[in-house]
């Protein structure tokens, strides 16, 4: 199955995000700690596309595009912001930003911690951030 949606670049669009990945995948998971852990790392990549790919301009819009079978869930996050490098974030010291009280920061960690693959990469002036979750029977 395969299911596509547009979202406006603002805060207010991530309760639909969620909506729309829960009732895609709430039916084919059966643990529900899986489920809020795909939608955590859809909800941190749409955060970080509507923050700084896209500077809260609410006239642009993102694509998320969900493929489901019986061996994983595949989710893609499409805009047509500047281009992204996940290899120029350095990984967060927790320990210190719990220390000083910083927020934000860790997105990106978050996503890979909570899916089994992330990856991102840029096509034809689009960033793509692709997340995988294997099914397990």
């Amino acid at each position: 199955m395969r299911k596509k949606q547009f979202f406006k670049a603002s805060l207010e669009s991530l309760k639909s995000v969620r909506q729309f990945i829960f009732h895609i995948i709430a039916p084919k998971i059966e643990d529900r700690d899986t489920v809020d852990q795909i939608i955590l790392a859809v909800d941190e990549a749409a955060t970080n596309i509507i923050k700084h790919a896209l500077e809260y301009d609410s006239l642009k819009e993102f694509l998320i595009d969900v493929e489901t079978n019986s061996k994983k869930i595949l989710i893609r996050l499409i805009d047509d912001g500047p281009p992204f490098n996940d290899k120029t974030v350095p990984l967060p010291n927790i320990e210190k930003n719990i220390k000083n009280k910083k927020r934000g920061g860790l997105g990106i960690y978050m996503m890979k911690q909570t899916m089994d693959e992330v990856n991102f990469s840029r096509k034809a002036g689009k960033n793509y951030t692709e997340m995988i979750k294997y099914c397990k029977h």
